[in-house]
């Protein structure tokens, strides 16, 4: 189980690349967004050594939590939807683990593709 809800964190890695320059608002946001994942990473990696699935699924619902923070905080309503949608696949990754399911395939594409849309509200176009 712990190797697939390391999957799961692994589909939000492509959002390292937060680095968007659309509006100050907006940069804000992605700077926010980068500050949790690199939380969720230092604290998801480490319980691969024997914790248990609610450690990580109270890590899943803190990086939830500060997502709808950054997304309430925000103006920038592509970025604001974006974030309140990758808080919600995170709560449905937090359901599974607490409950000592791995996350299925349905969980884990959530959480791909809402993060797949944040990441690209983020990155700047190459234009």
């Amino acid at each position: 189980m712990r190797l697939l809800a390391l999957v799961s964190l692994a589909l939000l890695l492509p959002l390292t690349a937060c680095t968007g320059s659309d509006g100050a608002d907006r940069k804000a946001a992605c700077a926010e967004i980068q500050a949790t994942i690199d939380a969720l990473g230092r604290t998801t990696v480490p319980e691969t050594a024997g914790t248990g699935s609610q450690t990580f699924a109270q890590t899943y619902a803190e990086a939830a939590k500060q997502f709808r923070a950054t997304a309430a905080n925000t103006t920038d309503q592509p970025l604001k939807s974006a974030a309140n949608s990758v808080a919600d696949a995170l709560d449905a990754l937090t359901d599974a683990v607490s409950l000592g399911r791995p996350p299925g395939p349905q969980i884990t594409t959530r959480v791909a593709t809402t993060a797949d849309a944040l990441q690209k509200l983020c990155t700047p176009s190459q234009n």
